[in-house]
């Protein structure tokens, strides 16, 4: 059964309208007809599944059959606070982070970064990396889209990543404490 991710949809009515590019996705790169049965997610959690009752390039409509709310992780939430790299690696990233099960991304820009992009192309990156994210997990499975947060320095992205559990902060020329052992302390790992 195909997998529909739209962060945002409301799946509450009987009838749900997908927004454009969906349709467009359903319809072009799917090639689903009237009658097949799809899955939505909301990318909150949130599921739904039926058939596809209207059908044009751009709206499809399904009529909503089940309902579900995804099962919360009860492990700790991960969350990545990355340096913007060079080029477009960060959508590698992202799409790797996101198949791991990562709860949220923090774009940073750090002192030495080389990747500065200009405030006018910040959101579109922004908007790219999270349509990133929900593809990765429609792909993988996940009914829960990682947040891609806004860009913003180093000292921010940290303050805003911390939560309450452990923070681990990998440096590449950490020699004596490893990894497995900074997760069976369950302190924090600087």
């Amino acid at each position: 059964m195909s997998r529909i991710v739209v962060p945002g949809l409301d799946l509450s009515p009987e009838l749900v309208g997908l927004p454009e590019e969906a349709s467009h996705y359903a319809t072009r790169v799917l090639r689903l007809g009237q009658g097949d049965l799809v899955t939505l997610l909301d990318g909150a959690g949130g599921g739904a599944r039926g058939p596809i009752e209207v059908l044009s390039r751009k709206l499809v409509t399904v009529r909503v059959e089940s309902r579900w709310r995804a099962e919360v992780s009860t492990g700790p939430e991960l969350r990545l606070v990355q340096a913007l790299p060079k080029g477009e690696k960060l959508d590698g990233i992202v799409r790797r982070v996101t198949e791991l099960g990562v709860a949220a991304i923090h774009p940073a820009l750090a002192h030495r970064s080389v990747s500065r992009p200009e405030a006018g192309r910040q959101q579109a990156r922004l908007e790219r990396w999270r349509r990133i994210a929900a593809e990765a997990s429609r792909q993988s499975g996940r009914a829960v889209v990682p947040r891609v947060e806004d860009m913003a320095p180093l000292s921010v992205a940290l303050a805003s990543a911390r939560g309450d559990g452990p923070a681990l902060v990998l440096w590449e020329e950490e020699r004596s404490l490893t990894l497995s052992a900074a997760f069976e302390g369950g302190r924090d790992a600087r």
